[in-house]
């Protein structure tokens, strides 16, 4: 199984590249929804679908891992 936090941390390394390199108007940010802490109960799709909405640019990781149980769906 794939180091999630490692394929997170080299995504997190080239965009945090990109914005120093080609210094955007808007920085480009790197996010993991299973790492959010909002501090009240949401519906985990609803805001997955806010994020999306919001983007300008989206560079999505859509397997089927989840990494809170380590399992594939």
């Amino acid at each position: 199984m794939a180091n999630i936090q490692a394929i997170f941390t080299a995504i997190e390394t080239a965009v945090n590249d990109l914005n120093l390199e080609h210094k955007f108007d808007i920085q480009q940010r790197p996010i993991r929804i299973d790492q959010f802490d909002t501090g009240y109960l949401y519906e985990i799709n609803n805001e997955i679908l806010r994020l999306i909405e919001e983007s300008g640019f989206l560079i999505a990781d859509l397997t089927c891992f989840r990494p809170a149980d380590g399992k594939l769906l």
